[in-house]
């Protein structure tokens, strides 16, 4: 069963710790996940580098916020996005984030389908991203969107 999204929305400022939290929390088990930084650090270290980027919170210039809800106004995720600082016509997709229990049913796809509509509007030509290879579903979310690989990065333990 697919949930009707109605809209992503900008979220609004009481709602911004929460978002930050789970951020927080996704960036450090992903960076963790993936090699970059020990399971034990991965959490202050995630703080610290949020707290960089996102200085003033909700306020943090030029970052986008949205909240994605179902037609009864349930939240289902967020996103976070941001202009990529290597070109005036592309925003930097830093977060999208969907509720465990709304995960594979369509949300992310419809999410950022509403997303690229927005992003339009506001004069964005593109979008990028990152991905880490072990997370396979969003791996295949995004090139099913027709996102395609820019870079690829290769590691071998040795």
């Amino acid at each position: 069963m697919t949930a009707a999204i109605l809209s992503i929305r900008e979220m609004r400022s009481e709602e911004y710790p929460a978002f930050e939290t789970v951020a927080i929390a996704l960036h450090a088990h992903d960076s963790a996940t993936a090699g970059r930084i020990h399971h034990h650090q991965a959490l202050k270290w995630a703080k610290a580098e949020t707290k960089k980027i996102l200085s003033e919170g909700i306020e943090t210039p030029n970052q986008l916020f949205y909240v994605i809800e179902d037609d009864s106004a349930q939240r289902l995720g967020y996103i976070w996005c941001g202009p990529d600082p290597d070109s005036k016509s592309r925003m930097f997709l830093y977060i999208l984030d969907i509720t465990e229990e709304h995960r594979n049913r369509e949300v992310g796809y419809r999410a950022l389908q509403l997303l690229e509509q927005e992003l339009r509007a506001r004069g964005c030509r593109s979008i990028a991203l990152h991905v880490y290879a072990f997370n396979q579903r969003a791996v295949h979310l995004y090139k099913k969107l027709g996102y395609s690989a820019t870079d690829l990065v290769l590691r071998k333990q040795i």
